[in-house]
């Protein structure tokens, strides 16, 4: 009997000290984002899977070359469960989570967490789980008055008279309950993640630079319609115009029927095109507009001088004239 109890207490005791395999009732897992590009944001869901779990502890492992955590939140519908979350380690995510009310026994999504993937490379990085752990509690009933009942039923074989064996009384089992515990260990998880250099969407020019001509109104990358105002008829017009991104090509037309277009084509070859309305208001090509035109109205100082010696002339003729209708009238 003594070697009995000692045996179910160092099977008790093996099960508190030392930690079982994993199985698969127990499991973790990773899914979400696993293809992205740099400087955008993926969402990792953290599984667990088994069998009357009310609580769990593990950590949550990634590159710091890589991935930046924006946040973690556990799972709104776990509304019994608390969860702690330890972030100060740039490369592990430590968690702890129980319940007192609510057991886990099927796939579920304990925690979110989203990163920020900041390596501007093509590579690919991946997120683990490792050291995921329950404590599985056990309650048994355990019959405490074990050695009475043993010694009366020993008194009773070995009673000397059947009279005897049925005086002597077995008492009936008294129970106690036992806790007993174990740690369940989780399989652990992998999530690769393929990232790759975000192809460029930008279509936009930079600078524009008209020669022989102005441009109006001002160039604005987001305004895509321009009038230039050419120097004269003559006006050859050139166009210069810088893509805002190196990565981006820019093509200019040939000017026809008094435009030139220009198109900007990104990384991901969207198009975006900028069209030059020329204008040639000068109607006289050898009138050169930096010259100065004379008005036709205006007299020349040689014309000036005439036009006042013949005033003074006229002036004499009608003093003299004067003079003698003068003498005339008084006669």
């Amino acid at each position: 009997m003594k070697k009995t109890v000692l045996i179910t207490l160092l099977i008790s005791l093996l099960f508190l000290i030392v930690p079982v395999f994993a199985d698969d009732e127990f499991t973790s897992s990773l899914d979400g984002t696993t293809e992205t590009h740099n400087k955008e944001m993926i969402v990792i869901d953290v599984h667990i899977n088994g069998n009357e779990i009310d609580n769990v502890s593990g950590d949550v492992n990634y590159s710091s070359n890589d991935l930046a955590v924006f946040s973690v939140e556990k799972n709104p519908d776990l509304s019994d469960w608390e969860v702690e979350f330890n972030t100060k380690d740039t490369t592990r995510i430590s968690f702890k989570a129980s319940s007192s009310n609510e057991k886990i026994n099927s796939d579920t999504v304990l925690f979110t967490i989203k990163f920020v993937v900041f390596n501007e490379r093509t590579t690919f990085t991946n997120v683990t789980t490792t050291n995921v752990q329950s404590v599985i509690k056990t309650v048994e009933k355990v019959v405490v008055n074990q050695d009475e009942i043993d010694k009366a039923l020993d008194e009773k074989a070995n009673a000397f008279s059947e009279e005897i064996a049925n005086s002597i009384v077995v008492p009936d089992p008294i129970y106690r309950e036992e806790v007993n515990e174990r740690i369940q260990t989780f399989s652990n998880a992998n999530i690769d993640i393929n990232v790759t250099a975000k192809v460029s969407e930008n279509n936009y020019l930079k600078s524009v630079e008209v020669k022989n001509g102005t441009l109006n109104p001002s160039f604005n990358k987001l305004t895509n319609s321009y009038r230039i105002i050419a120097n004269n008829s003559k006006s050859q017009i050139s166009i210069t115009a810088l893509a805002e991104l190196d990565s981006s090509s820019v093509e200019i037309s040939e000017e026809i029927n008094g435009q030139i277009v220009v198109t900007v084509t990104a990384e991901d070859d969207s198009v975006n095109s900028y069209i030059f309305t020329i204008e040639r208001t000068n109607k006289n090509p050898e009138v050169d507009p930096q010259t100065p035109t004379k008005n036709p109205n205006e007299f020349s100082p040689l014309t000036i001088a005439l036009l006042a010696g013949l005033g003074v002339i006229a002036l004499g003729f009608l003093g003299i004239g004067g003079y003698y209708v003068y003498l005339g009238s008084r006669e």
